[in-house]
């Protein structure tokens, strides 16, 4: 039984999830879209006035300097004797990958930090860290900190990733919603080799129904197969991550689908979905909402929530998106607070792998 025990917690939770969010979608009134739709607004508002000024962007360098950064500074440990490295005492050896380098690790509270080596030597260095709700103005904090240092050229933006080029490294910042990304590579193959190891996850398992196809690597499981929850909504497929022990919380995904032409906005939807979430869930704390986002070409919002259920501290992402006829899809994975370093990777790999049909 105690072996089972992850797994119904897992499946419970979807089903509390889904049937609040399908129950809501049904008996939507009046107040909520009025209220929702101003607060949209008003969080529209709020991003929209938002300027790149040098003014702005002058403050936000202040901002940093007063969390340590040094203007027109990057200090890193590239090329150090890894037996040579100061901090080396507080990394763990994890594994050697296929490449020959060898990947230490340290982890925090709400912290980790990778280093590579290779021959001996460092090349990589990386940073991961949760801020939740300070994650975008760090995010520009940073911004203005590695422009101060005089970059070469500059490719992407801080809302998703943006890649600093100086004369012999490259500099990363990734926007992962509640955290950030930070690496610092060597302008060599191994910055490449780095990337696909940390960031691509064979995929090679598929599944696909009338309404979407989704896939996922060998080390997880179709657990659920469109169960029927209320009669206009189905829980098409949960995937989750396949048992190691008796006691790690199992991330996973599930896909709901609307059978109804629901009119209501995703972002209303959501909002409704929020509101219920606070009412039941312990601990409930809404960590992210981005109410302009695009799924497998369909536009929606994406909200991040944090709660606890039966001793678990639990992170979800969920979007809830839909097609230009008005079918509407929830897509929610859910993985251990304490490990969302480690499985936000796998998690976004496997949603970004949707297509809607």
């Amino acid at each position: 039984m105690k072996n089972n025990e992850n797994l119904f917690i897992s499946i419970l939770l979807c089903l509390i999830i889904t049937i609040i969010t399908a129950a809501y979608i049904s008996v939507l009134t009046t107040y909520y879209t009025e209220r929702n739709s101003s607060n949209s607004k008003a969080s529209s508002l709020i991003n929209n006035n938002i300027t790149d000024s040098l003014a702005i962007q002058e403050k936000f360098l202040s901002q940093a300097e007063a969390k340590g950064f040094q203007k027109g500074i990057i200090q890193h440990s590239l090329n150090t004797k890894w037996n040579e490295f100061k901090d080396k005492k507080y990394y763990s050896f994890i594994k050697t990958l296929k490449s020959g380098i060898k990947l230490y690790r340290a982890e925090m509270d709400n912290m980790m930090m990778e280093v590579y080596v290779q021959n001996g030597y460092i090349k990589i260095q990386s940073s991961s860290f949760i801020l939740h709700d300070q994650t975008m103005q760090t995010l520009k904090e940073m911004d203005a900190w590695i422009l101060s240092c005089n970059p070469i050229t500059v490719d992407g933006d801080i809302s998703n990733s943006k890649i600093y080029y100086f004369n012999d490294y490259n500099v990363t910042l990734k926007n992962e919603s509640v955290g950030i990304h930070y690496m610092i590579a060597n302008n060599d193959k191994s910055a490449t080799l780095n990337n696909k190891i940390t960031t691509n996850i064979s995929l090679d398992k598929q599944y696909s129904n009338n309404y979407f196809s989704i896939k996922y690597p060998n080390s997880w499981q179709i657990v659920k197969d469109d169960n029927k929850v209320t009669n206009s909504t189905s829980v098409s497929v949960q995937i989750m991550e396949k048992q190691k022990n008796n006691h790690d919380f199992r991330p996973n995904i599930n896909i709901i689908v609307s059978d109804k032409k629901r009119i209501e906005s995703a972002i209303t939807l959501a909002n409704i979905t929020i509101s219920q979430h606070k009412q039941v869930m312990p601990a409930y704390q809404l960590l992210n909402k981005d109410v302009n986002v695009i799924l497998s070409n369909c536009k929606g919002c994406k909200i991040e929530q944090q709660f606890s259920i039966q001793g678990y501290k639990l992170q979800n992402i969920q979007y809830t998106v839909k097609k230009k006829d008005n079918t509407t899809y929830i897509i929610t994975a859910t993985m251990d607070a304490n490990k969302y370093s480690t499985q936000i990777s796998i998690l976004n790999q496997i949603i970004n792998s949707l297509i809607i049909k």
